[in-house]
């Protein structure tokens, strides 16, 4: 049974459809009651929450918490999805915002909210960082299958989730009510279950904070550009944006959205927005031609490409020899995270070490 909890708006003249907030990986329902629910209730929704099985107040579902997927995670929220008066929108923070892409495959709404969420191409670049420093408690999760001891330094906790203007004791607290997180649920954010983009047509609101450690500014800018979606930037905030120092800010944005108004961007100084618009940045790119009959082109060059092409196509009617759009300057992105993408290959070392380690404690 899925908990779920729902906050009536306080307002007569209510908005429709009501919200529905999807929290991520470690978290609870517990985040968005702090400043979300009251901000949306007194804006005029009917708010629910949610806990994923085995956090907070959801029981573990069948088979032990470590194996539960993100297609269990999807089953949960559409079981609660149910038993709304109406399909609602969706808000989904970081592992929650993946579920909501895997949710829009396959329903089309009018309108959802990515927070800080874990982009189409999944959770490669954080992953590699936290096996870069902090190697021994990466050791500690490939041992344990756990993803606890990335969290159970709640200073650490505190520095990853939240900036530097966040009082230390709040984010400590924060940070103090982190869980565990499925081990199963990490491989399919690193590449087993990542969102069909292709399938997704909903418009989507990306957000994201300058001072995020796990998606850091270019890897929201990328998942804005694949879904061509509205995008913002706040400037000195964390990855918990619904906690942060200034969420008001962010929820004040969403609320905007949802309500179709534009921005006035001369109020809106500390943040960058990025219109849908097409060729607004007047890049020049590069056409690599591929031939898809060529059967020496493995599959690590095709995970590679489609990283690369965010408007890329996968239903069968496309032509067998396509054009990939690669932007010249995305070398400037690569640079801020030591060009951890041009060498892909540590990603298929990576995910063997995973592997092997996993199957041997298995």
């Amino acid at each position: 049974m899925i908990y779920f909890k729902q906050f009536k708006a306080l307002k007569k003249n209510k908005i429709h459809p009501p919200l529905l907030f999807i929290h991520g990986a470690w978290h609870g329902s517990w985040c968005w009651e702090e400043n979300f629910v009251p901000y949306f209730q007194k804006a005029g929704y009917d708010v629910y929450t949610m806990d994923l099985r085995g956090h907070g107040k959801s029981p573990n579902q069948n088979g032990k918490f470590r194996w539960n997927s993100i297609r269990n995670y999807v089953q949960d929220v559409e079981e609660v999805i149910k038993k709304l008066p109406q399909f609602p929108i969706l808000i989904g923070h970081s592992m929650g915002g993946l579920i909501v892409q895997k949710i829009l495959e396959k329903n089309h709404v009018s309108k959802a909210v990515l927070l800080a969420s874990v982009p189409p191409h999944g959770v490669f670049r954080i992953t590699l960082e936290l096996l870069i420093r902090h190697p021994i408690r990466f050791l500690k999760v490939l041992l344990t299958l756990s993803l606890f001891p990335i969290v159970e330094d709640t200073k650490l906790g505190s520095e990853l989730f939240f900036s530097e203007s966040l009082d230390k004791q709040k984010a400590i607290q924060f940070a103090s009510k982190t869980q565990d997180e499925s081990f199963l649920a990490f491989l399919d954010m690193l590449i087993f279950s990542l969102p069909k983009s292709d399938q997704i047509q909903t418009p989507l609101l990306v957000l994201g904070g300058e001072k995020d450690r796990f998606f850091v500014p270019w890897e929201v800018k990328r998942t804005a550009n694949t879904y061509q979606s509205e995008m913002d930037i706040f400037q000195g905030m964390g990855h918990n944006l619904m906690l942060d120092e200034g969420w008001e800010k962010v929820a004040e944005r969403i609320h905007t959205y949802l309500n179709g108004s534009k921005i006035d961007l001369e109020k809106k100084k500390n943040e960058t927005f990025v219109s849908k618009k097409k060729n607004s940045t007047k890049q020049k790119s590069v056409k690599l031609k591929i031939n898809l009959k060529n059967k020496k082109l493995i599959r690590r060059d095709l995970v590679f490409l489609s990283i690369f092409n965010p408007n890329r196509n996968n239903s069968a009617s496309r032509p067998k020899t396509r054009s990939v759009e690669h932007p010249e300057n995305f070398s400037e992105c690569l640079s801020q995270d030591r060009q951890c993408f041009v060498e892909f290959q540590k990603q298929e070392v990576l995910l063997r070490t995973i592997y092997n380690i996993s199957n041997s404690i298995v």
